[in-house]
Order: C-alpha cells, then sequence, then structure tokens
C-alpha cells in the first residue's frame, strides 16, 4: 500500500520512528509535517490515528507548472475508482501545493474531475460534503501526487489538552502490544489513557493528583484514580510494563521543587514496574527541561534514553523514551 499522511508540524521523524518499529514501510518523501511511504502489507488504522489527514496514492507525476501536473494526472486516473463513500454524496478536487490551496486552470481541472467522475461514478459536489480528490505537492519532493483522501472519525479534544491525534502519535511510540500493562500517571483530561484503547492491553490506568476531567464518561476498559505520583505505589501493583504521559512542565503553572518532583516521578515509576520485564516510558516534556528529565530517569536505571525534538501549539518540546530493565532498580538514598 501506499499512503501520504499530514500530521502537526515537528512530529513526522516520530511517526516514522514509530512505524518503522511495526511495519516494513519504504519512505518516498518526508519533511516536517508530512510521510510518503509504501508498505508491503496494510498499516491498521490504529497506527495511523495520528495523522490529521491520510491518503491513498492513485497516481503521480513529476514535478511541474501546477496546470501542466494536474492536466497529466487526468489522464492516469485508475479506470475503476472506489472512493470510500457513496457514490450520490459525489467528489471534490482539491489542489495543495507547499502547504497552501491553490487554483488551477479551468480546463485542467475539468480534464481531472471528469476522469475521476468516469472512474468512480460518482458526480462533482463542489460545495463538499462528499469524497476528496487531492493534488498533494510538497517541497522538497519531486513529486505531484493525485490521492484519495480515507474517511477518518473526527475527534475533538477539550481545549488547553493534548490532542487525539499527538496522544495516539505517543502511544504508538511505546510499541504497544497486548501484554501491556498500561499507565499515565499525569492523566489530566484523559487523552493519552484514551488513545491508548485503540491497541490490545492487559490493563490501563490513568491517575493524577486531581481528579481526571474526561470530556465525558470515564471511558470502559480503564481503571482511573486520584493520586499523587509519589504515592503511586501504594495504589498501583506493581507490574506495570508501559508508562506514556505529558507531566507538569513547570512553565504556564509553576511547580513548588520541581526537580524534586520529576526524582520522586522516576523512583515511583520504578518501583510499580513489572519487575520480570521491566518498563518502557514515552514522557513528553517542554525542550529546556528533557535533559533534566532525562537525569533523574538515568539515576534510577533507565537505559536506552532517546530525546526526539517536537513542537506542541508552538512550543519547542521533546519525546524522552527510555527503558528501564527487569529487576534493575535499588532506592538512592544521597542528594536529589
Amino acid at each position: 500500500m501506499e499512503l501520504v499522511a499530514l500530521l502537526d508540524a515537528g512530529w513526522s521523524a516520530v511517526a516514522l520512528e514509530s512505524l518503522q518499529a511495526a511495519h516494513q514501510v519504504v519512505v518516498e518523501h518526508r519533511d516536517d509535517s508530512c510521510l510518503a511511504l509504501s508498505s508491503a502489507s496494510d498499516i491498521p488504522s490504529h497506527d495511523l490515528l495520528w495523522a490529521k489527514s491520510v491518503f491513498t496514492v492513485l497516481a503521480r507525476t513529476d514535478r511541474d507548472s501546477v496546470d501542466r501536473a494536474v492536466s497529466r494526472l487526468a489522464g492516469q486516473v485508475p479506470k475503476r475508482l472506489d472512493l470510500g463513500r457513496e457514490p450520490g454524496k459525489g467528489f471534490r478536487v482539491v489542489v495543495h501545493i507547499d502547504g497552501a490551496l491553490r487554483s488551477v486552470d479551468s480546463g485542467a481541472r475539468s480534464r481531472l474531475e471528469s476522469s475521476v467522475a468516469r472512474a468512480s461514478g460518482a458526480p462533482v459536489a463542489r460545495r463538499g460534503g462528499g469524497a476528496e480528490v487531492w493534488v498533494l505537492a510538497r517541497r522538497g519532493s519531486p513529486t505531484v501526487w493525485l490521492l484519495n483522501r480515507l474517511s477518518q472519525q473526527v475527534r475533538r479534544s477539550p481545549r488547553g489538552s493534548l490532542s487525539a491525534e499527538l496522544a495516539s502519535l505517543l502511544c504508538l511510540a511505546s510499541h504497544p502490544d497486548p501484554s501491556d500493562v498500561f499507565l499515565d500517571p499525569f492523566a489530566g483530561t484523559g487523552s493519552i489513557p484514551s488513545a491508548r484503547r485503540s491497541w490490545p492491553a492487559r490493563a490501563i490506568y490513568a491517575g493524577d493528583q486531581a481528579q481526571i476531567a474526561w470530556p465525558a464518561d470515564p471511558p470502559e476498559g480503564v481503571t482511573s484514580f486520584t493520586q499523587r505520583v509519589q504515592d503511586l505505589p501504594g495504589v498501583v501493583p506493581p507490574g506495570v510494563s508501559v508508562v506514556v504521559s505529558d507531566p507538569p512542565w513547570n512553565e504556564f503553572a509553576p511547580v513548588d521543587d520541581f526537580d524534586g518532583l520529576l526524582s520522586e516521578t522516576c523512583e515511583a515509576l520504578a518501583r510499580v514496574a513489572d519487575p520480570k520485564v521491566g518498563l518502557r516510558t514515552v514522557l513528553l516534556m517542554n525542550r529546556r527541561n528533557a535533559e533534566r528529565l532525562r537525569a533523574r530517569l538515568d539515576r534510577v536505571g533507565f537505559a536506552e534514553l532517546a530525546e526526539d525534538p517536537v513542537l506542541v501549539n508552538g512550543h519547542p518540546a521533546s519525546v524522552v523514551t527510555g527503558r528501564l530493565r527487569a529487576a534493575s532498580w535499588t532506592p538512592h538514598t544521597g542528594p536529589a
């Protein structure tokens, strides 16, 4: 399968690394907010929930003037085309070049629309509401793609919370497995544990020092609790194998003794880690505090520490990943 995905700016490296851990993918193009790739097998929809838009590739041509590229693509439309929606709802053509919508010569557009209509049996619906066929080009790529936009469920997140797309990407970065016992100790509005439900798991825990502000009823399959992270070992039994979380950044709301909180968090996570399989962690932190977080993880025995720079609503941040080996943590009694 050949796919093109558009996603939040700054996250394409994390998305690619996460996909490559689960699937054999070949990358045709990657930039700050776009991935074009192919895979020998289908990629499940839950592994693509991080994307704002996902497209299947219908045809491609070399980059040229927009009008000439559209005309050439009109001649490459497959003879039979399933747009994935009810044919009666129609389709519209969207031309998106270098991150912006573009107009196109009416003759070139008409030829493309006629080709798609013949192949799909669907009428043109210029006001939208039906399927979308995109002509897409990106800076740095010599290719212009003709794409069919896949239908995706609209997922709205509470204001001020981590978006559902980024929550899904953080979960994918943890390499989800059906045997996981999953924990988010700073659940906030529940975006991350809600996203983790898209993959099978043995158990999903969500905690915070304040009551979790679920946008609706607490989701089925998630065990939630109100508890400080320092007291986790008294709430969650040892056996957690994965932690994905967005801890306080000490930026928008200052935290008293932030270094102490980081140390206590890392020690608490180590105490609840599964003694047989260890613990995988994916933590989102503002970039200026990422090194402080890594230092605390290192002190309690986390290895394979890595940091990917990202952006969250324009703010520099980092995805910090690590792994605690089975039964490798011993309490530290020296100064913080």
